[in-house]
């Protein structure tokens, strides 16, 4: 009898750190000035979207991945969300259209 006391006691040690360390990822997805950028560019006369994944330490919290003038960012946790099919994003093209055209 113990020994399951013990046993349980691990496991519920185990499933305390698993949800910590979701609960800090999930954190740091929504806050960490890490951020994937769609913006247009433009280029001897010529127009086009240049997307990537990099820093954006302007602003931080609340919103680490503002939306500028041409530019679309998106957080790690809102592309994770997108990828998962929870909450689509659509492609970089779509993305810059709809911010556009609002």
């Amino acid at each position: 009898m113990k020994a399951l006391e013990v046993s349980g006691g691990a496991v519920v040690a185990v499933l305390t750190g698993i949800v910590s360390v979701i609960a800090v990822v999930a954190f740091l997805g929504l806050v960490a000035p890490y951020d994937h950028q769609i913006c247009i560019v433009e280029h001897n006369g010529t127009r086009a979207i240049d997307d990537h994944w990099g820093f954006y330490l302007s602003n931080g919290i609340p919103n680490p991945a503002p939306d500028g003038e041409g530019c679309i960012r998106n957080t790690p946790a809102r592309e994770a969300l997108s990828a998962l099919g929870i909450w689509k994003l659509g492609s970089p093209e779509e993305q810059i259209i709809e911010h556009l055209n609002h």
